[in-house]
Formats: structure tokens, sequence, C-alpha cells
């Protein structure tokens, strides 16, 4: 769930005592796992907080991928960058050499 309120971070901290998942976003917005709608709209009117925003938050799939890798550059592909921005770094196929290596055209 996506929650918006001008005093993000208490709220957040109360929803995590109740053992809610919450992530805090850079915009002051809050990803809350772990609870409904319902649940987080019912908490932020019994402790007296006005929730700006209260929808269903689907993660793309860069944001899904993204969250399981933990952002890690292991997975960034950086032979591939250097041989698309310099044609000089082109990376061939390894070809098969021997006498049980596949023919090619007329061979």
């Amino acid at each position: 769930m996506l929650v918006r309120t001008l005093a993000a971070d208490t709220f957040a901290e109360i929803l995590r005592r109740e053992g809610t998942e919450v992530e805090p976003l850079p915009d002051g917005a809050l990803v809350v796992s772990g609870a409904d709608a319902a649940a987080i709209g019912g908490q932020a009117h019994r402790e007296g907080f006005v929730l700006h925003q209260l929808a269903m938050q689907s993660a793309s799939l860069e944001q899904a991928f993204m969250s399981d890798t933990g952002e890690s550059e292991e997975f960034v592909a950086h032979e591939f960058v250097a041989a698309v921005t310099d044609p000089a770094n082109e990376i061939l196929p390894e070809v098969a050499h021997g006498p049980d290596a596949p023919r090619g055209r007329g061979e």
C-alpha cells in the first residue's frame, strides 16, 4: 500500500510497532506491506493521523528485480555496454575448432 501523511516518520513507527513492514520513499511516501487499506486507515484514525493518500501499489517488474537483487551491480552486463558504446570492443562469438566442430556452409 502507498501511504502519504504529513507525519510519515511518526506514522511509520506506529505501523512498525504493530508488526507492519514499512519502507519510506525519497518523496516522503510510505510503502506498507503486511496490512490492508482497512487496517492502515483504521490505525491512522485511532492515532489521529490524516492520510493524504492510501492506495494499492503494484511493483513494476524493474522495481521487483531491483528489490530482489538489492540493486547489485553484479548483474550489469559491463562487456555488452562496452561493445555498444565502442564498436572496437565488439564481443565476438567463440568459434569451435577441431575435427568435431560443426561445419559451416559448404565445408
